[in-house]
């Protein structure tokens, strides 16, 4: 009798071990599945941009935070969005230590100022942009070689930008404003000298609309460029650069 107990406890014990096997299989399989499903998802992109406006056919589409809401709302797309200026920008972009993406860089400036672009992707441009030279009609300055021992004022990010615009003997001193109000104001009272704006923002300003009588505006030879989406190349972002270019 005790034999054939303890036999039926043993077989009784051994199939809740099977039944416990089968389960932990299941659930490794089941955690496996959930992994592959969230890595085919892929998690949110991470965006670096700036809030400045955009334009088609001269008329302002909104901001490019809006524009990539957007896409990602019609593409099911999302994205880690932060705040940048243009040279921090360019250093996460070349430094290529992770997957980040930009809106409204391009390979073009980056070739241009000289800096790596072989693990660059990028869309097609969606917005064009160039930059001018703004000042007072009473104190006009027309050409960056009028700037010596003047004050320039600029956004905020973009200094550097300025000072490599200017020969190495040049003492310009430039100021940087974090609105474009701001920075048309320091020019209207004569605080500042002149400014670089990027055009055709400026035009957009009702504030520059209310003063345009009393500013010179003049566009800078060769400072055209082309935006567009500009990611480190990845299977990821190659979809995502594929998806832009047919928004």
């Amino acid at each position: 009798m005790r034999r054939s107990l303890i036999a039926f406890m043993l077989a009784g014990n051994a199939q809740f071990m099977i039944v416990d096997s089968l389960m932990l299989r299941f659930c490794i399989s089941l955690l496996m599945l959930l992994a592959f499903a969230a890595q085919s998802q892929g998690s949110p992109t991470r965006l670096y941009l700036q809030p400045i406006p955009y334009y088609m056919d001269n008329t302002e589409q909104g901001t490019y935070v809006d524009l990539i809401l957007r896409f990602g709302k019609e593409y099911e797309k999302e994205f880690d969005i932060s705040m940048a200026s243009s040279e921090r920008v360019e250093k996460l972009l070349v430094r290529g230590e992770n997957d980040y993406c930009s809106l409204g860089f391009s390979v073009e400036l980056a070739i241009t100022e000289g800096l790596p672009t072989a693990h660059l992707i990028e869309s097609v441009s969606f917005n064009r942009v160039y930059t001018s030279i703004i000042s007072r009609k009473d104190h006009r300055i027309s050409a960056v070689t009028e700037l010596n021992k003047k004050t320039l004022v600029v956004f905020h990010g973009n200094k550097q930008d300025a000072l490599q615009r200017f020969p190495d003997d040049f003492d310009t001193n430039v100021v940087a404003v974090y609105e474009l109000d701001s920075l048309i104001k320091v020019i209207v009272t004569g605080r500042v000298d002149a400014g670089f704006v990027t055009s055709p923002d400026i035009f957009m300003s009702s504030l520059y609309q209310r003063f345009m009588n009393q500013l010179h505006l003049v566009e800078l030879p060769d400072s055209e460029r082309r935006e567009s989406l500009v990611c480190i190349d990845s299977e990821q972002n190659r979809e995502l650069i594929d998806l832009f270019n047919q928004f």
